[in-house]
């Protein structure tokens, strides 16, 4: 036992092992001496494994320490150990570095951030010689590499091309740096006035996406590491070492358990250490006899130790303002990957709210006690950079996944919105309507939030002036709906009123004289029928809403009959780039269109007053007329979709919306009592300015008045009653005939 050790916690947690804490550092060595041959062999060293692996702590507490013990050593004995990350900034962060490399002058990091953007590698170059002695060697450490590839931004040019002005010129500025930063990067080991290597750490899942900068997989082809899971052996030192070191011995018992647990354990180095300085500290309450099973144990052992602890740093008052500063700290990437995103102490501030104060308040109590599941650096500007200190935490804490998977349900509802709202698509409806209302008012989204996912600029408000329209439409609607219960209710009030009348007067003609007798029997007969008639209205107003509920359901269930006598064959019009076709068109005398127990037949159909398919030039207007007869085919109060005083829209128009494809309306109530209704259309249209065969269509919809926002035409000959073929070459309008007569 040394004594020097005795007393001191010899596990580091959740976060990496650092030059200062690789005395504790035990199950490495053979991965360390793989490091100095490959870095002696080659000035660039990539060190990757996938999360957990412990790439950092080997880099940090491994092949850092060997170097300053003069493990590599050619002409120059000493070094200088450049440390960062590249974080939101990687030009600032690398000068920011390197001016840790002091030569008692200072060093003013912006202007050493511009001379490396203008002189890229010959600025560090001539930067370190003015700094570093002839025996001096030095290391550039880049850890968590990949935050360079969240730094670059989108990749996919459609993508980048769909961005705001702002967000656009924003994302060139980055693709830029980060383009500038991995040139310095990769000429830095090729420059020989300096002994200078460059190593750097990435999670292996990242791997492919280093083809983004042209060099980096080359230089990786060249050098790299990928980082060895633990054998039970080396398992067995990392656990039982470091308490060795510190005086206190580990049961078999607690080894062997410890051991079986890591098992396939993906967070092996992290959440191992974190699992074991809570069992050191869950020992020292009594600080005597070894470490052993029930300390392990009644921390929650390997696989719930980390989530106990955090759920311990919670409070009650403020766990709502923890929840929205981990869900800014963390994303789901493009492949569904739960991610560490950082954010600076200003963001957080904008999007929960909350003040400065508050927020670093509930940040201490996720540092404190051993925790250090979150770290705070400086940033440029003297902002606070704040970050998840490891993905394990993500992975072991069930509560913060959840977090995570609630804050991508909010953004895909956000983002759902803006894209209905850009696309120009109809107003929403119930359900869906229902479903983002109760996101509005769970969620509160902000413009502050909403920009970490905004495409464009004005995106936030675009899609929540899209929502309130959505919003006033459905109260609107709800209006209607009530005026219709009440004409129903005034239905049947009327009815009662007469029941009344009725029998009052049936009553007074039964006092009357014996002559009244006859008129009064009959006036009782008329007051039960009317007495039958207003209970049938009263329970009639419940059937009329729900059916007419149920129509608005059934909007989409159209089928289509076509009449057995069909057109003669008509020529296509080719669209541009299109051959001619061979093929014929074919457009039936008549069409039944049946819909929610309803029928309509459209017949009789005349373009220009000729025929049902005409051939004209571009933007030509034409005429159209045809008759229609509309029916239900129930007609029994208790079947299906009884609903005789629901209002029923027919619409006509070209199927293809390119030209004035707008529908037109042709009766609003085609459905009255009587189940029956018929007539005559007579209007005009214009054709599209594109060649091509369009179509005439109808369509329908259950509304109160004409509103062709909510009619989709089909462009398909198979629901059309007519055909306009646009050809640029017609001299005239021409129109084919066919009769069946």
């Amino acid at each position: 036992m040394n004594s020097s050790f005795a007393g001191i916690n010899p596990y580091v947690g959740l976060r990496s092992f650092e030059r200062e804490t690789s005395v504790y550092f035990f199950g490495r060595r053979g991965q360390t001496a793989e490091l100095l041959e490959q870095l002696h062999s080659n000035r660039f060293l990539a060190v990757l494994g996938r999360s957990g692996c412990g790439k950092s702590s080997l880099v940090r507490a491994g092949l850092i320490p060997a170097l300053l013990g003069g493990f590599l050593v050619d002409d120059r004995d000493k070094w200088e150990i450049v440390v960062f990350k590249p974080g939101g900034s990687p030009l600032h962060n690398l000068a920011q570095a390197l001016s840790q490399i002091d030569n008692g002058e200072g060093t003013d990091v912006a202007a050493l951030e511009r001379s490396i953007e203008q002189d890229q590698d010959e600025a560090v170059v001539d930067f370190l010689q003015e700094r570093i002695g002839d025996d001096t060697n030095v290391l550039l450490l880049v850890d968590q590499f990949e935050e360079i590839f969240g730094f670059r931004g989108i990749q996919d040019d459609e993508k980048l091309a769909r961005l705001g002005p702002a967000l656009r010129q924003r994302q060139a500025r980055r693709r830029a740096e980060a383009a500038n930063f991995m040139d310095v990067l990769l000429a830095l080991p090729e420059n020989r006035d300096l002994p200078l290597y460059v190593s750097l750490t990435m999670r292996s899942d990242f791997l492919g996406d280093c083809d983004a900068f042209h060099g980096l997989p080359e230089a990786m082809n060249r050098s790299r590491y990928l980082v060895p899971r633990l054998t039970r052996s080396q398992l067995r030192e990392t656990v039982q070492g470091p308490a060795l070191l510190s005086g206190v011995p580990v049961t078999a018992r607690l080894l062997d358990t410890v051991i079986n647990d890591v098992g396939g354990q993906a967070d092996q180095l992290p959440v191992l250490q974190h699992a074991l300085l809570r069992t050191w500290n869950a020992w020292k309450v009594k600080g005597e006899g070894p470490l052993d099973l029930q300390h392990y144990e009644s921390v929650g052992g390997l696989r719930r130790a980390l989530s106990i602890h955090a759920e311990e740093a919670l409070d009650e008052q403020d766990a709502e303002l923890a929840k929205l500063i981990f869900q800014c700290l963390t994303d789901t990437d493009s492949d569904q990957r739960r991610i560490r995103r950082p954010a600076t102490l200003s963001e957080l501030v904008a999007v929960t709210g909350a003040t400065a104060a508050d927020i670093e308040s509930v940040i201490d109590r996720f540092r404190a006690d051993g925790r250090n599941f979150l770290l705070v650096s400086d940033s440029r500007g003297g902002d606070k950079r704040v970050d998840i200190s490891h993905e394990s935490l993500i992975r072991q804490w069930k509560k913060l996944r959840d977090w995570i998977d609630e804050e991508g349900a909010s953004r895909d509802q956000y983002l759902d919105l803006v894209s209905r709202a850009r696309g120009e698509r109809a107003l929403l409806r119930n359900p869906d309507l229902a479903l983002a209302v109760d996101w509005l008012n769970t969620a509160s989204p902000s413009a502050a939030w909403a920009e970490r996912y905004s495409e464009r600029e004005d995106d936030f408000s675009v899609a929540m002036n899209y929502l309130q329209a959505s919003r006033a439409a459905e109260k609107e609607q709800a209006q209607k709906k009530k005026r219709f219960r009440l004409m129903l209710g005034g239905a049947a009030g009327a009815a009662l009123v007469a029941l009344a009348g009725l029998t009052v007067w049936a009553l007074e003609g039964q006092q009357s004289a014996r002559q009244a007798q006859a008129r009064a029997e009959s006036a009782e007969s008329e007051a039960e029928s009317l007495r039958a008639q207003a209970v049938s209205y009263a329970s009639l107003v419940d059937e009329q809403i729900a059916a007419y509920d149920q129509a608005e359901s059934q909007l989409s269930g159209v089928h289509i009959q076509n009449s057995t006598t069909t057109a003669p064959n008509v020529p296509m019009v080719p669209t541009p780039g299109q051959a001619e076709s061979s093929s014929a068109l074919e457009i039936p005398l008549s069409k039944i269109w049946e819909w929610a127990n309803r029928r309509v037949v459209a017949s009789n159909v005349s373009l220009n007053g000729q025929g049902n398919v005409i051939r004209i030039p571009p933007g030509e207007q034409f005429t159209i007329s045809f008759t229609w007869s509309g029916s239900t085919t129930v007609t029994e109060k208790g079947k299906d979709f009884y609903c005789p005083s629901c209002i029923v829209q027919l619409y006509y128009g070209l199927g293809n919306t390119e030209g004035n494809g707008e529908p037109q309306c042709v009766v609003s109530d085609i459905m009255q009592p009587s189940w029956m209704r018929a007539g005559e259309v007579r209007g005009s249209l214009s054709s599209p300015s594109a060649a091509g065969t369009y179509f005439i269509t109808l369509g329908y919809t259950l509304e109160y008045s004409c509103r062709p926002d909510l009619v989709t035409l089909p462009a398909e000959q198979a629901r059309a009653i007519g055909a306009v073929i646009v050809d640029p070459e017609a001299r005239k309008t021409s129109a084919r005939t066919y009769s069946t007569r």
